[in-house]
Parts: C-alpha cells; structure tokens; sequence
C-alpha cells in the first residue's frame, strides 16, 4: 500500500481504491498521503485463515472511518455471498462502524469509488430508482427485504397492507454499540441481570416473562461465578455494589457447544506449520494403525479460541485431522482454559469417533460430508 500511494504521488495518477486491504487499518496516515482520497474496500470480520489475514482486525473499518477515510464493505463472492452484504454492513455496525456510514459502506461510498455517485447510491430526485423497502431496520439480526424495486418496478408484487404495516422489532443497536464503547474488560464474577425477555434453561424449559412491559419481567443473579436465581420471583436486595445489566427483553441462553471443529487443533488454516498436522490414512479394518486422539495434539491459547470464547462459544468438540476414512477422536474441552493443567479443562477426553463417508477418501482427499458416533455423553 505505501509502495502503490509512492508511485501514484511521483508518476501522477489516482487511485481510486485500495481492495481486501486488512492492514489498512495499521496505516491510515500513509493512506491519506494520496493526492486523492482513497476508498478501502474491505471486509467487516473476515481474518485468521492465513497469513495474511491474521492481523487482520473486525474494528478496522470503524478505525479507518474515525481516521477519515470512505470504508466500502466488500464479498469478495464467492467468499462471502454477495446476497448478503447488508449483513456485512450490520456487523460492521456491531463492531463499531457508524449507524449511518455502515449503511453506506454498501450504498454511497462504493458508488462514489467506481465514478456512478451521479445516478446510484443514494435516495436523490434523478437517481435511478433502485430502491429497497426493509420489514425492520437493514442493520438489525433478522432484518429482512420486504420489496426490492429496480428502475421503479416492484420485483415481489408485495401487497400493499404488508408494505404499509409498521414493524413490531425493537432494535436496540444504537444502545449496544454505545454500552460497547463504555466497556471496560469484565473480570468480576458476580452480576445482576435484569428484564430478560426468555431463559433458555435446557432442551425441554424455558423460562418466559409473560408481562411486556418489562415492569416485572425476569432477573438473574450470578454471585462468585455461580447462579444465585433466576426468574421473576429473583429477589434482588436494594442496596449492593453488584454490576446491573439491562437486557432490555433480550435472551439468555447456555454457553454454546461448536461441534466438529478444528478449534485448539489449527491456528491458521491456510498455514500447515500452525497445525497439528494430518492423521494416517487407516485401511479399517484392516489396518494396524492406531486411531488418533485429538486431545494429543490441543493446544489452548490461540486467537481463535479466544475469540470463540468471547463470542459464547465456552465448548468445543474438536476432531483430529485426516485424510482417511477414520479421522479419529474428538475430545470436549472448555474454550477458555490456559491449558490442560487448568481444572476441568478437559470436559471429555474421548467424546466421539469421527468418520468420512463417500468414495473420495480413496483418493487421499478430505471430505465434506462427515458423520460421528459419541463414545459416551457427557
């Protein structure tokens, strides 16, 4: 990037934008040294699967706007579905990007990049008419297109009264983002929860406010890393010093479990040295060769962990890796432990035999489609 900005200034030419660009972030002052303003088209969380992206950073196009530089969100299709950029964009917002700049990280800044911001990218008298009417607002969860129209014409034929009736979601992105930004890290264990909408107990019960209102809706009271109650008979004392969180109708669930994952096994997909390497090819059942162990080859501490832990995914099943049709056993650990000396680290150590199915594995090549036997529950 600083090499093609050097260029640009002696030889003369713009440049209108910098693509993927996952450093950018790293440099803005040698971006704004341009003759011309540079567009960054980049991605909003797409990083750690190779070198190159490994630094990569998901508060880079709110880092690159605050520097004053137009941030375009791009798919990079097939990599990314282009179907979905406005989901882009939506976690672009979660990570810090400006309600109203995220909308045009997909709109205004990327046709002004490509030299069209005459005609498209804005809702403007002697635009073309290009328009998309959204069942909620476009950066919130769930927010789905109710009609498309393209040159003025309606590409659904979506009834009137659908078009016409207002939406009942409450998106709280606004507060989030700026309950984010006063965030400090959380290291304490004890917690007051407050006007939760649901609580995902288990598979069979859920604990449910029926009072929309929110004036008596369900609390939870975590004290020294344990749940103290929950529900909407939680008596909580008047005076504490506990941190309260309004959840404002929002859900509470378990720690989520990621099965048949490469978590503590690969740190960089694309980087064979950042793994623990493929297990042999096993002939079953004739062969002598012994079924590899994933616990074996874990390693606790890696980005990606830590960011699956982060992201509530506190355990993950994780199989070895193989070219056979044997890929092995998986072991069930938690996510944010230090290492295997941690207590409880390993939930499971044998959880599940993992196999291949198909005729591909008979040329030596991974497989998509997988199946898996659990040896016991845990």
């Amino acid at each position: 990037m600083e090499a093609i900005i050097r260029h640009s200034l002696e030889f003369n030419f713009t440049i209108a934008a910098l693509h993927h660009a996952l450093d950018a972030y790293r440099v803005p002052d040698i971006i704004k040294r341009a003759n011309s303003q540079i567009t960054v088209a980049t991605f909003s969380d797409l990083w750690g699967y190779k070198k190159e992206a490994f630094q990569a950073s998901t508060r880079s196009p709110k880092i690159l706007s605050d520097a004053g530089i137009p941030v375009a969100l791009k798919s990079d299709h097939p990599v990314t579905n282009a179907q979905y950029l406005a989901f882009e964009a939506a976690k672009a917002h979660h990570y810090g990007l400006d309600e109203k700049l995220s909308i045009a990280s997909i709109t205004s800044v990327p046709a002004r990049a490509l030299g069209l911001n005459h005609r498209i990218g804005q809702i403007t008298v002697g635009y073309d008419a290009d328009i998309v009417v959204w069942d909620s607002h476009p950066l919130g969860l769930g927010a789905t297109p109710l009609e498309v129209y393209i040159d003025g014409i309606p590409q659904f034929d979506t009834p009137i009264s659908v078009l016409s009736k207002k939406s009942n979601k409450d998106s709280t992105r606004n507060d989030i983002i700026k309950n984010k930004e006063k965030e400090k890290e959380r290291t304490a264990s004890s917690v007051i929860i407050k006007n939760i909408g649901k609580v995902f107990v288990d598979e069979n019960t859920i604990i449910e406010s029926t009072n929309s209102s929110l004036k008596e809706n369900i609390s939870m009271m975590v004290k020294d890393g344990l749940i103290e109650c929950v529900g909407t008979d939680c008596i909580i004392p008047n005076n504490n010093s506990l941190e309260v969180i309004d959840l404002k109708g929002g859900y509470i669930l378990p720690g989520m479990i990621a099965v048949n994952t490469n978590l503590g096994l690969i740190e960089i997909d694309q980087e064979p040295i950042t793994s623990d390497g493929f297990g042999p090819i096993i002939n079953y059942p004739d062969s002598e060769d012994v079924v590899i162990k994933a616990i074996d080859g874990l390693k606790f501490g890696g980005k990606h962990l830590n960011v699956a832990y982060k992201a509530g995914v506190l355990t993950s099943i994780t199989s070895p890796s193989s070219l056979g049709i044997i890929e092995g056993i998986s072991v069930a650990f938690k996510t944010g432990s230090h290492s295997v000396l941690d207590e409880e680290s390993i939930i499971e150590p044998e959880t599940a035999l993992h196999v291949h199915i198909g005729t591909l594995f008979k040329n030596g090549k991974r497989l998509t489609f997988k199946f898996f036997t659990l040896i016991e529950p845990f």
